[in-house]
C-alpha cells in the first residue's frame, strides 16, 4: 500500500491557516465563553471535531498527539485516513492478488491554541481538512493579514459571478494587476494570489530568511480564499507558532513594524492598506442572523413542496462543481427511495424532485418538514467515486427578503452587502449610462 501525505519529516507544505471563531463556537454548543466549559479550549476543539465526525463516520479524523512545549501555542493534531482504488489499479490487482494498489490518503488538521490575550484557536490543515472546521472558521482573517503584509497586485485569482451562467472565472496574469471597483462589483473572490511586500514584517522571521540573514523577498507569494491564508514557502512545524503569534498581534490591531536591513533606524509601523477593501464589500453575515437566514431558505422550501409557492431563482450545485456537471448518476436520495435528476444549475428543477417523496409534500407544518429535510441527500458519480452532500448545502445564490433586504448564499456561507458596495454599483452604473448612452448620444426611450 503507498501512502500519500502532505507531511514529512522537513516539511509540511502545503498548509492552509485558519482563524476559527471562538465566540462562535461557544453560541452554537450553547457554552459561556467567560467560564470554565467555554474557556476549556482543548474541550471545544474535541467538540468542533466530534460534530464533523457525526457527518463521516467512515472516515473520523482521530486524536493522535498534543505538544505543550511549543512556544506561544499548545499543539493538539488530528488525522483522517482514507485508503482507496482506483478502476484501473482493481482491474491490475485481480490479475496478482500479491499486489497491493491500495493508495491511503492522510488528512491533517493542527490546532493551536491559547488563552493569553483571549481565547484563540488557529488550525493548519491539509488537503480536504478545512471541511472539518469550515463552520466555525473566522472569514474575516485572510482580509486582515493581507491588508497588513500583502502587495496589492493580483497575480491570479478565481471569482464567483453573482450573477449569469457562469460559475467560476480563474485568472493566471502576465504581470500583478490592481483590482479595481468595476472589477469587483459583480463577483465573490474565492482564491487570489498576491505578493508579499518588499518590507513586510514577515522577513524578519528567519523562517522567511536565507542562511545568511537575508530576506527571501524574491519571488515570495501568498493566497488567501474563503477563511484561509496559505504561503508559497515552505515553512517547518516549528516556525508556525511564531508566525500565529505574529497573526493574533494584526487580528487584534496590535502594532506591527516593517522590516529593514539596518538595524539603527527607527522602526516604520507598518499600516493596513485600503485598497485590499474589496475584499470587505460582500462578508459573511455574523452567527445569529445566518440562523434566520438559514430557517428563511427552510421556510421557502417548505412553502414551496407542500403548497406549490414558486420557488425563486436560487442555483443548485454541489461544492465540486466541475465533478458535479462531468459526472454521472446524478440522484436525490431521502431515506430508503431516490429519484434521478440532471444536473442542472436551476435549483427549482431539484425543488420538483421533493415533491415527489410523500413523507415531505405532506408534512404536518414547517418543523417537522425541516426535521425530514435533514435526511435529503444528493448523490452522483465521478470517475467511479461516489460523492453525496446533503441538499440544503447545494441551494446558492441571490436571496430576497420581503424586507426588501439582499442576501447571497454561497458555498454554504451566507453574505451580505456592505454600504460602500452598494455606492459602488450605483457609481459603474452611472459609468456605464454616461460611456454607452450619453458620449454616444443614443436616444433614450
Amino acid at each position: 500500500m503507498t501512502v500519500e501525505s502532505v507531511a514529512s519529516d522537513k516539511t509540511v507544505q502545503p498548509l492552509s491557516v485558519h482563524r476559527l471563531n471562538v465566540p462562535k463556537i461557544c453560541r452554537y454548543f450553547c457554552l459561556d465563553e467567560e467560564n470554565r466549559a467555554g474557556g476549556d479550549l482543548p474541550n471545544l476543539i474535541r467538540r468542533v471535531v466530534h460534530l464533523y465526525n457525526q457527518t463521516k463516520q467512515e472516515h473520523p479524523y482521530t486524536f493522535i498527539a498534543q505538544h505543550d512545549g511549543l512556544p506561544h501555542f499548545q499543539l493538539l493534531i488530528y488525522t483522517q485516513a482514507i485508503q482507496s482504488q482506483t478502476r484501473l489499479a482493481s482491474w491490475v490487482a485481480k490479475l496478482n492478488d500479491a499486489v497491493d494498489l491500495t493508495t491511503q490518503r492522510v488528512s491533517y488538521i493542527f490546532f493551536f491554541y491559547r488563552s493569553v490575550h483571549q481565547n484563540e484557536i488557529y488550525t493548519l490543515t491539509s488537503g480536504q481538512a478545512w471541511r472539518a472546521i469550515q463552520k466555525f472558521t473566522d472569514y474575516h482573517f485572510p482580509a486582515q493579514i493581507t491588508r497588513r503584509l500583502f502587495s496589492p497586485e493580483v497575480l491570479s485569482s478565481q471569482n464567483r459571478p453573482l450573477v449569469g451562467g457562469v460559475l467560476t472565472y480563474a485568472e493566471v496574469l502576465k504581470q500583478g494587476t490592481r483590482v479595481s471597483d468595476a472589477a469587483a462589483v459583480d463577483r465573490l473572490f474565492t482564491r487570489i494570489k498576491f505578493g508579499i511586500r518588499p518590507d513586510a514584517s514577515l522577513f524578519s522571521f528567519s523562517c522567511f530568511q536565507t542562511a545568511k540573514g537575508e530576506p527571501l523577498q524574491r519571488g515570495m507569494t501568498a493566497e488567501i480564499g474563503l477563511g484561509m491564508v496559505r504561503f508559497s514557502r515552505v515553512l517547518s512545524p516549528q516556525d508556525f507558532p511564531t508566525l500565529l503569534n505574529h497573526f493574533s498581534n494584526i487580528v487584534r490591531g496590535e502594532p506591527t513594524y516593517c522590516f529593514s536591513k539596518t538595524k539603527d533606524e527607527p522602526k516604520e509601523v507598518e499600516e493596513d492598506s485600503e485598497e485590499f477593501d474589496f475584499l470587505d464589500y460582500l462578508h459573511p453575515v455574523d452567527y445569529t442572523l445566518g440562523c434566520q437566514l438559514s430557517k428563511a431558505l427552510t421556510h421557502v422550501l417548505y412553502s414551496s413542496v407542500t403548497q406549490g409557492e414558486p420557488f425563486p431563482p436560487l442555483d443548485f450545485c454541489h461544492k465540486r462543481r466541475n465533478d458535479y456537471f462531468q459526472g454521472t448518476n446524478h440522484t436525490i436520495h431521502y431515506k430508503n427511495e431516490g429519484r434521478e435528476f440532471s444536473n442542472s444549475f436551476l435549483a427549482a428543477q431539484a425543488v420538483e424532485k421533493l415533491k415527489q417523496f410523500d413523507d415531505l409534500k405532506d408534512a404536518v407544518d414547517e418543523k417537522s418538514f425541516s426535521a425530514e429535510l435533514a435526511h435529503v441527500i444528493v448523490k452522483f458519480e465521478f470517475l467511479g467515486k461516489e460523492e453525496e452532500a446533503p441538499f440544503l448545502d447545494c441551494m446558492e445564490g441571490e436571496f430576497r427578503l420581503e424586507s426588501g433586504d439582499v442576501y447571497w448564499r454561497l458555498h454554504t456561507i451566507w453574505y451580505e452587502v456592505k454600504a460602500d458596495y452598494l455606492g459602488i454599483i450605483h457609481q459603474e452604473f452611472g459609468k456605464m449610462v454616461h460611456r454607452t448612452l450619453i458620449e454616444k448620444k443614443i436616444p433614450l426611450f
